[in-house]
């Protein structure tokens, strides 16, 4: 039984493989299918979700941007061993930018960011060192109005000596000194809005001012550069302020003022306001001053006053027309009058940072280059 047993359950087996051998191959087949078919897909879903991250992190686009100009710089370069090294540069587009030469030194200066800085550098030593820099002067000019000087307002060489000016648009201002070789700090000449050193009318004088809208003022004074002082002779004002304006420097070496009311400030007819009075102001004595025309003798509507030093008269522009005579101190009415320039009252000579450096006189193994 137990041979027989056997042989009846291999026998049992092996027919029943026989009959499952196709459905075998049949879910064989199908299951090659299933594992190519998901393979597909996997790699299907994978290319789509790459092709998703592509999109989302995306290579940025390329624009075409508009190119900002570029700040021009002048490079003062040294020649040395076939090559050449920056020794300093100068912003060549930038306001209040100055450079001025004292036999082997260089001065200069830019105004960056509301502040000033200025520099020297010596040709036979190589070197550079700062004279003033405002941030670290700032207490110098508290309580003197609001903020602090913005830029520089003029800067030359006088007999041996550098003046320098720091002032900005209503903003507290200074002049300052230091014997040239350089040998120690800037001090302050005076203080003055926006002032400058400048020869005129035949004497060294400090005039600075401000102006806004319609009106403005002007400081006289004169300057004594051997003492370092200055003596205030008058203030004048234009425009649509009250007060006196300067006229002229007289023959007697006086300075003509003249009150006027509130003017237009526009340039016209009416541009300084209504003379009322004239008076003069000695230099050499300006505490004192003296009476030209008075009030009561003042002709009506008088919108202009010209001084005529060939003449030493006071001509009267207005509705009508006069002359005020010095020697006989007499008014005479006229019909015309003739013609005086107004005197162009130009304290600086303004120059490009370029036409400063064609002044400038290199050794030959400098070199000036734009950048």
């Amino acid at each position: 039984m137990n041979i027989f047993g056997y042989n009846l359950i291999f026998i049992i087996n092996k027919k029943t493989i026989k009959r499952f051998v196709p459905y075998l191959l049949i879910a064989l087949f199908f299951g090659f299918l299933l594992i190519v078919f998901g393979r597909f897909l996997i790699n299907r879903n994978q290319r789509i979700n790459q092709s998703q991250l592509n999109t989302h992190f995306a290579a940025p686009t390329e624009y075409t941007f508009t190119s900002q100009p570029k700040t021009a710089m002048w490079l003062l370069n040294k020649k040395e061993n076939g090559s050449s090294r920056t020794v300093l540069s100068i912003c060549g587009d930038c306001y209040g930018s100055y450079i001025l030469q004292w036999e082997d030194w260089l001065f200069y200066t830019t105004t960056l960011d509301n502040s000033v800085q200025i520099n020297e550098y010596n040709f036979k030593s190589e070197k550079l060192d700062t004279l003033y820099d405002l941030r670290q002067h700032t207490k110098e000019f508290e309580g003197r109005g609001k903020g602090f000087p913005s830029e520089l307002a003029d800067i030359k060489i006088i007999d041996r000596t550098l003046y320098f000016s720091l002032g900005g648009y209503l903003a507290p201002g200074a002049i300052f000194w230091m014997d040239l070789p350089p040998a120690s700090k800037p001090q302050k000449l005076t203080d003055s809005s926006n002032g400058v050193v400048a020869y005129w009318k035949n004497r060294y004088w400090v005039v600075g001012g401000e102006g806004d809208a319609c009106g403005g003022f002007m400081d006289y004074s004169l300057v004594d550069l051997i003492q370092k002082k200055v003596t205030h002779i008058a203030s004048s004002t234009v425009g649509c302020f009250d007060g006196e304006g300067y006229i002229e420097i007289d023959k007697r070496d006086r300075m003509i003022m003249a009150f006027h009311t509130t003017g237009t400030g526009d340039g016209g007819d009416n541009d300084s306001g209504i003379y009322k009075y004239v008076i003069a102001i000695p230099l050499d004595n300006p505490a004192i001053k003296e009476g030209v025309i008075a009030k009561q003798n003042m002709p009506a509507e008088i919108t202009d006053i010209r001084y005529s030093k060939d003449a030493d008269q006071l001509f009267l522009y207005g509705k009508q027309k006069y002359i005020f005579d010095f020697l006989s101190n007499s008014i005479q009415k006229v019909d015309e009058l003739p013609s005086v320039p107004e005197e162009s009252l130009l304290w600086k000579v303004n120059k490009t940072l370029s036409e400063m450096i064609k002044e400038i006189k290199l050794p030959y193994y400098y070199e000036f280059v734009l950048e």
